[in-house]
């Protein structure tokens, strides 16, 4: 029986999991911690659990450019998403492996290749991730006891202002993430910490279905 290209790649991914999980089970540098609050801008830390968050059982393909101090990396980045459990798997241009992340039960495990020579903590990586994917009412319940504001503009294909502030638009944008389309999990998200000056431009490439 001949095996179609999604259910392959679907496969394919698993093993791929399988396999970063065993070596993390053997490796003694990895890092693995409790997850309970990031800070996601200047004295704003927001509870990043993602139970019941996010549309499961999907397989996401993504390009990544990621900018910062004049300096540009690209990478590709497979995302699994199934039962409250998230695994993020970025690859070199080459196809080399250059971190795993993987959240599960309210605990992260990351491991990073020494191809990085500077790894970002997992918890940054899914902070900016769930900003750019949360529903705009579970961003502001999680953001209500802070001093950051979310807007969502309707009129360009839903695209998201982070400010400090009680008013709007007068306020300091801190983040601002624009959307090609009205469904973010297609085609091009531009993603842009102002506050922290660097910008990802996420270009989804395949969702699958498990």
């Amino acid at each position: 029986m001949q095996v179609g290209k999604p259910v392959l790649r679907c496969f394919v991914f698993r093993s791929l999991v399988a396999g970063i999980l065993l070596l993390l089970a053997s490796c003694s540098n990895l890092s693995m911690r409790n997850l309970t609050v990031v800070e996601i801008a200047n004295d704003v830390s927001i509870d990043l659990a993602i139970e019941g968050s996010l549309p499961g059982n999907r397989v996401v393909t993504q390009k990544v450019i990621a900018t910062h101090n004049g300096e540009e990396h690209q990478l590709l980045a497979q995302i699994e998403i199934e039962n409250d459990t998230l695994t993020m798997i970025g690859l070199s241009a080459l196809g080399n492996r250059l971190f795993s992340v993987i959240y599960a039960n309210g605990e992260l495990t990351q491991q990073s290749s020494p191809l990085i020579k500077r790894a970002i903590a997992a918890e940054y990586m899914l902070a900016d991730f769930l900003l750019c994917y949360w529903s705009i009412d579970l961003l502001e319940a999680r953001l209500a006891a802070t001093t950051l504001r979310v807007q969502q503009d309707l009129f360009e294909n839903g695209k998201r202002t982070f400010y400090r502030g009680d008013f709007y638009p007068g306020a300091k944008a801190v983040i601002e993430i624009d959307y090609q389309y009205k469904d973010p999990w297609q085609g091009r998200v531009t993603y842009r910490h102002i506050e922290r000056d660097y910008t990802l431009v996420i270009e989804t490439l395949a969702v699958e279905a498990l």
